[in-house]
C-alpha cells in the first residue's frame, strides 16, 4: 500500500505534487493506493508556517483539482482509495478500469453538481 496526502504542495505547487506523486506511485505500481488529505496538526512546524502566513493548503476545490491530477497521471493497475475521513469526496475504484467514473465524479463535484464534505465533518 502507498499512501499520498493531498495538500503537501501548498496551494501554489498543488498541481506539481499531484503530478510527481502520480509519477512516483506508476514506478511502484503498488496493489493498493490511497489518498488522504493533509490536516494541520497543532504544534507541528507546518501547523505553524499556516499560521505564520508562509504556507497556504489548497482551498476544497484546489484540494479536488489536485486528486483529478493526480488520479489523471495514474497509468499502473491498482485499488484506488480516496475516502479516508479528511477527504472532501469519498472516492474509490480498482484501475485502470474505474479511473474514467472516478474522474467524471471529480468533474461533478468542481462543476458543483456533487457535494463536498463539510469542514465540520472532516477528520483525521
Amino acid at each position: 500500500m502507498h499512501p499520498g496526502l493531498i495538500g503537501l504542495g501548498g496551494r501554489e505547487r498543488s498541481l506539481e505534487h499531484a503530478r510527481a506523486s502520480a509519477a512516483a506511485i506508476n514506478r511502484m505500481a503498488p496493489t493498493y493506493a490511497a489518498l488522504l488529505t493533509y490536516t494541520p496538526v497543532p504544534g507541528s512546524p507546518l501547523a505553524d508556517e499556516i499560521a505564520g502566513g508562509t504556507f497556504e493548503l489548497p482551498d476544497p476545490l484546489d484540494s479536488i483539482r489536485e486528486i483529478r491530477e493526480f488520479l489523471a497521471g495514474l497509468e499502473c493497475r491498482t485499488y484506488f482509495t480516496c475516502n479516508h475521513a479528511s477527504n472532501y469526496l469519498p472516492l474509490t475504484g480498482r484501475l485502470p478500469g474505474a479511473k474514467a467514473q472516478l474522474l467524471a465524479l471529480l468533474d461533478g463535484a468542481l462543476a458543483g453538481a456533487l457535494p463536498l464534505k463539510p469542514e465540520a465533518l472532516r477528520g483525521l
